[in-house]
């Protein structure tokens, strides 16, 4: 039987797993799981969970599965495993398809079995994110009455995607039917909420226009540091630049809003003011001379991602700089600066990147820090060059464009000759995609008529390829001096907050 496409991320904890094995040697024949303990990694997440005992059961129950077939999507059913016997798991080794970290106790809870029939040929998302416990999820082909068994009828499991909640991403046949198992690590059992619909998780990536990329880590390992002018060390996080020649117009970049009480917790500070700084190599292996900064106000995005114990949901930053520079390798420095932020002040955390050199600084409380990890990073390039609407590509908006527009889409004319390569859609007539929602029809045609005729909004670009800044120079590199500088130097005078 041929192996299904699955792709899945995991979103577990900034925090690393623990193993400790429970036991001694009077218990030596009854199998034990190490108990997963989150150790506070700074400061960010902690728990503690149960653990197990019990033997692999490699064979399941086909008496008390529920059928989900011919529901409509999505599809949510909320359950409880308490009391429930353990029909599927634990395994003797890490499954074939096993998304995400895995050990021992994966799969030795009790379980619910649900059987699903996908109504069409797609991507579906499998998720146990609301759920109370710690879960686990395993997916079999449906076999009843014969009852699946492991290896052979097994598709794919996971544990861990929000740290403690299990979700996995598969591509199924029409028609196909598959035998959902909504399972525990260990012996946790509680109240769950089963979620299935169309789509697929798609990891963050640089987008088109980038001249320097180091996109997010979506799955361990990864770590975070705080890189905020107003937390009590006032460290800045500096990571270093592997390429040269580098054309930089903007900067896009990964992390959090935190404040912390007894814990971190998510916080929102929009907008929010960052410092952007390039500098030299330096003599003793860490950054050398500021050579250009600049305080920029980014744009925030939600990315719907969400990391740690606490559901900490990834924010992507993305800003433009004044002027568009040309960077020659050295450093880049990324540092909160503004205090404000709801319900207390917000502190910057940066999300590493699993490209890169890994090589990164931190200076803090007086001292520098290095750390074996690259930061994600985007620095973004001229992009591409066009004028939201302007269909015929004469870097103007008016009638013309729409009578462009119609002939083409009538097969009179040709292609609109402005076009961007915009991941995750592909080549778009970005120019003729005049409501900005980075695809061309007649739709845009309907909108620009509207605007014309002032009934309606000015075109607007495809947010995930938008237009270049007006054509600048590249600005040589000097060394400058900027007002957070001063500001840093005076609370790094008065010591620690």
């Amino acid at each position: 039987m041929a192996r299904r496409s699955v792709f899945f991320l995991t979103l577990a904890s900034f925090l690393l797993a623990s193993f400790a094995i429970a036991g001694d040697e009077n218990q030596a024949a009854v199998p034990t799981y190490p108990a997963k303990e989150f150790m506070q990694r700074s400061a960010i997440g902690s728990g503690t969970h149960s653990e197990p005992g019990g033997s692999s059961i490699l064979s399941g129950d086909c008496s008390d599965y529920i059928n989900l077939s011919g529901l409509p999507l999505p599809i949510s059913v909320t359950g409880s495993t308490v009391g429930k016997t353990n029909d599927y798991g634990p395994y003797p080794e890490e499954p074939a398809c096993w998304e995400g970290m895995w050990i021992d106790g994966d799969g030795a809870g009790p379980d619910v079995t649900y059987k699903w029939m996908a109504p069409a040929d797609t991507s579906y998302v499998v998720t146990l994110r609301n759920s109370s416990y710690d879960t686990g999820l395993e997916i079999y082909d449906f076999t009843c009455p014969t009852e699946p068994v492991y290896p052979d009828d097994f598709i794919c499991g996971n544990d861990d995607w929000t740290d403690i909640q299990s979700q996995l991403c598969l591509h199924l046949s029409g028609g196909q039917q598959i035998l959902l198992v909504v399972d525990g690590y260990g012996n946790n059992s509680g109240i769950y909420q089963l979620e299935i619909f169309i789509g697929t998780i798609e990891p963050p990536s640089c987008p088109a226009n980038t001249s320097y990329g180091q996109p997010p880590a979506p799955t361990p390992p990864y770590t975070e540091l705080v890189s905020d002018l107003h937390y009590w060390s006032v460290p800045t996080v500096y990571d270093n630049l592997l390429a040269t020649d580098i054309q930089v117009c903007g900067v896009q970049f990964y992390g959090f809003d935190l404040y912390y009480s007894n814990d971190w917790h998510e916080c929102v500070e929009d907008p929010s003011v960052f410092e952007v700084g390039f500098y030299e190599e330096g003599t003793s292996g860490h950054p050398g001379n500021l050579i250009w900064s600049r305080l920029i106000t980014p744009e925030r995005v939600p990315m719907g991602l969400f990391y740690a114990q606490n559901h900490i949901e990834l924010n992507l930053y993305r800003g433009e700089l004044d002027t568009c520079l040309t960077i020659n390798g050295g450093w880049v420095s990324v540092q909160g600066v503004s205090y404000g932020g709801d319900p207390q002040n917000c502190v910057f955390w940066w999300l590493s990147s699993q490209e890169g050199d890994t090589i990164c600084w931190k200076y803090g409380n007086g001292q520098w820090y290095q750390y074996a990890t690259s930061m994600s990073l985007c620095l973004l390039g001229s992009g591409c060059d066009y004028v939201a609407g302007d269909a015929n590509g004469d870097s103007n908006f008016n009638g013309v464009d729409v009578s462009y527009s119609v002939n083409y889409l009538k097969g009179f004319g040709p292609l609109p000759p402005d076009s961007c390569d915009c991941p995750p859609h592909g080549v778009i007539s970005s120019a003729a995609d005049a409501n900005g929602n980075c695809q061309f029809n007649g739709v845009d045609v309907t909108y620009s008529v509207n605007y014309l005729k002032g009934l309606g909004p000015a075109p607007l670009p495809c947010p995930d390829c938008p237009p270049a800044q007006m054509s600048q120079p590249a600005a040589a590199f000097q060394p400058v001096a900027t007002p957070m500088q001063e500001t840093r130097a005076k609370i790094k005078a008065g010591g620690a907050e």
